[in-house]
């Protein structure tokens, strides 16, 4: 059955420090998992607020923060069941300064990314991923949590979280025009579970914290106004 998402934004700029800020609403309601008439269709809500500025020349800095609430479907790790409650937070929150009299123009930059995390066995909590179309790192942000290690970058134990959820990402990054028209941008991150107690199945011995460390550069340069080329390489 379908799974439809639906929602409204509202976003204005402000003068004052070259700000902009923004609010919005999105419903996802999931009927592929129900199985009727035992479950109901799941109906996951989120709420944020998103706000930038530029206070200061060669300052930028960002924050947002989400809510959710609802009821969840089933997940593919068999921790949520649909109909299963619903609560979770996620939070953005950077700053950035651009030397703007250096020639290479450097910019450094520090990022903080949460998401709430949940338990495997009750499920209640646990940033369900609505839409996501931002993405700081080419490794570990794309790895699933499937039976088997299968899915797109698949984990390889059981009981093992998703990279959209139970995780804090803090990231240290800069960029450098070493040429004209060459950037460098190098990212380190590092990611950190959200749970305490984030345990194996069959009670094993509690998982560590400490997720893993992943250095991702990019490189791009503006052949021409219409055409940009980049190399990308990552380390996780």
């Amino acid at each position: 059955d379908d799974v439809n998402l639906q929602g409204i934004n509202f976003s204005t700029s402000l003068e004052q420090w070259n700000s902009e800020l923004e609010a919005y609403y999105l419903n996802k309601r999931d009927k592929s998992g129900a199985v009727a008439p035992i479950d109901e269709d799941a109906s996951v809500n989120t709420m944020g607020l998103r706000g930038s500025a530029r206070p200061a020349e060669g300052f930028y800095v960002f924050s947002e923060l989400a809510y959710q609430w609802g009821t969840r479907a089933a997940d593919a790790t068999g921790a949520t069941t649909t109909g299963s409650g619903h609560q979770a937070w996620a939070a953005d929150l950077g700053i950035e300064y651009t030397f703007m009299d250096v020639a290479t123009t450097p910019k450094v930059g520090f990022e903080w990314i949460f998401k709430s995390g949940k338990n495997n066995a009750g499920a209640v909590g646990g940033w369900d991923p609505i839409a996501p179309s931002y993405f700081t790192s080419a490794i570990r942000e794309f790895q699933t949590a499937t039976a088997g290690g299968l899915g797109f970058y698949g984990t390889d134990q059981a009981g093992d979280t998703s990279a959209a959820t139970n995780q804090h990402q803090l990231a240290f990054y800069g960029s450098l025009s070493p040429l004209e028209d060459l950037t460098v941008a190098p990212r380190l991150t590092f990611f950190i579970l959200d749970e305490a107690a984030v345990q194996a199945p069959g009670g094993q011995n509690e998982r560590n914290r400490f997720a893993g460390t992943e250095w991702d550069t990019q490189v791009t340069y503006d052949y021409t106004e219409d055409v940009q080329l980049g190399f990308l390489y990552a380390l996780f």
